[in-house]
């Protein structure tokens, strides 16, 4: 990266904080008509923003559940008279 390339994204990073509170001056300075026509809009949006990750959350929860709870126990062998498993003769 070169050096006005670091400087350029330093000074959009140092701007990014004042940025913010002009974009908050400015919304308190919307007329409260203005606001009441937006403020449902705004709800709505809320609304599918939380239901739509719940819905998904939920979706992942459903399978989880029918995953085994414990580990299935390992088999062992039957075993026999001998130490090696060959029958003696």
């Amino acid at each position: 990266m070169s050096d006005k390339q670091a400087t350029s994204k330093k000074s959009k990073d140092s701007v990014a904080l004042p940025l913010d509170r002009r974009v908050l001056a400015a919304a308190q300075s919307v007329p409260p008509r203005a606001r009441a026509e937006a403020t449902p809009a705004l709800a709505a949006a809320f609304g599918h923003t939380f239901w739509w990750p719940l819905a998904f959350a939920a979706a992942a929860i459903l399978p989880a559940l029918l995953l085994p709870r414990e580990r299935p126990q390992a088999q062992v062998p039957a075993r026999t008279g001998s130490p090696t498993g060959l029958a003696a003769s």
